[in-house]
Order: C-alpha cells, then structure tokens, then sequence
C-alpha cells in the first residue's frame, strides 16, 4: 500500500524524505455509531463485518490508483 519508490528510498536509506504535492485529496472515514453497534456483535462477527467494509474500500483505492494511509478501529483513512 506504498509507492514502490517510497519503499524503495526506505530500504535504501533507512527513511523517506518527505514530499510536497500541489493537489492532494484525502477521505477520512470514520462509521457512524460504530461503538453502540458493535455491542451488538461477537468479537468475530465485528472483525468479519469490519473486514468486509476495509476490502470495498481498498477495492475503491486499486480502482482509483489511491494509497491507503491509516486503519484504526472503525477509521479508514487513503490519499
């Protein structure tokens, strides 16, 4: 879910030099009312359901050429 040649620079140098972009558009996603609907599943089904919305999502970004940046909990963050 990186550049190949941001993976690259860090295998070389052991870091990234950070870049600057004219035009960048990031989606943060975060599910609405997460906490009180996971109290309404098991611990697999809530990873299962969780799942399942991080693969349309990630199907969306290699459609689109994006990069995921971040996942935490119920958050989706690409670029």
């Amino acid at each position: 879910f990186m550049p190949p040649a941001v993976f690259e620079e860090i295998k070389d140098k052991g870091f990234a030099e950070p870049r600057q972009y004219d035009k960048v558009s990031i989606l943060f996603s975060d599910l609405e009312h997460f906490t009180s609907i996971s109290k309404n599943f098991s611990t697999k089904e809530l990873i299962t359901e969780l799942n399942n919305c991080f693969n349309h999502f990630d199907e969306i970004i290699e459609n689109y050429h994006l990069i995921k940046l971040k996942t935490l909990g119920d958050t989706y963050m690409c670029a």
